[in-house]
């Protein structure tokens, strides 16, 4: 499974967070096939470039400070 995709908006290049739990393709809700908002894939295939969007950052950020033991049910496995 890929971690990082890098998108294509308006011409503009950025690498995020894969996202997985909706039906947009990174975290912060781009969904990567959408030319009525310039929103495209980069290509197919996951990227070794850092992350560098601002907004998956911070999800990452309020993410982490979540643990197992936090969920109903110890959190999924």
């Amino acid at each position: 499974m890929s971690k990082r995709v890098a998108t294509l908006i308006d011409g503009e290049r950025q690498v995020h967070m894969v996202g997985g739990v909706s039906d947009y393709d990174t975290s912060c809700g781009i969904d990567m096939n959408d030319p009525t908002l310039g929103q495209f894939p980069e290509n197919l295939s996951e990227t070794k470039d850092k992350i560098d969007c601002s907004a998956c950052l911070r999800i990452w950020q309020s993410a982490k400070a979540y643990r197992a033991s936090d969920f109903k049910g110890g959190g999924l496995r």
